[in-house]
């Protein structure tokens, strides 16, 4: 197709006929939120529980909760309070630490390198705090 295109030595980005060709085997699957790469927060493995899958979507993908939706069979009020109950970081049972790093990381989507950046905290101490709040909310 590009290759008997007249454009194609001055051409920046795929025509709608190439776009349309490579995109014709797209089909939207939850697996490639199963199958995290190395540096990402926590692999869940296989059976990764649909909260930990919009945790992960939400605020490591920045997906919008339509774009959830679209990917996990839920419906985008479950995906809002799923949302909602992780930003809850105002528990009698964290320490003021544990506070500090969930509410940069859930409320003003800081990184976990920017985290440990601005407090000096060590960054496994930051993922662990982090898995611990996810893995809590998940099971309630």
């Amino acid at each position: 197709m590009c290759t008997k295109c007249e454009k194609r030595r001055n051409c920046t980005k795929l025509c709608e006929e190439a776009e349309a060709y490579v995109n014709q085997d797209y089909v939207p699957r939850t697996e490639e939120y199963t199958k995290r790469t190395e540096g990402d927060l926590v692999d869940f493995g296989v059976s990764t529980p649909n909260k930990i899958l919009v945790y992960q979507m939400y605020f490591i993908d920045g997906k919008s909760t339509d774009e959830i939706a679209y990917h996990v069979n839920i419906s985008k009020k479950q995906i809002y309070l799923i949302i909602q109950r992780l930003k809850e970081v105002d528990s009698e049972s964290l320490t003021k630490a544990q506070q500090k790093i969930l509410r940069c990381h859930f409320l003003e989507k800081m990184s976990v390198m920017d985290i440990e950046k601005r407090f000096g905290l060590n960054r496994k101490s930051i993922y662990n705090t982090l898995e611990r709040h996810i893995f809590q909310v998940s099971t309630h």
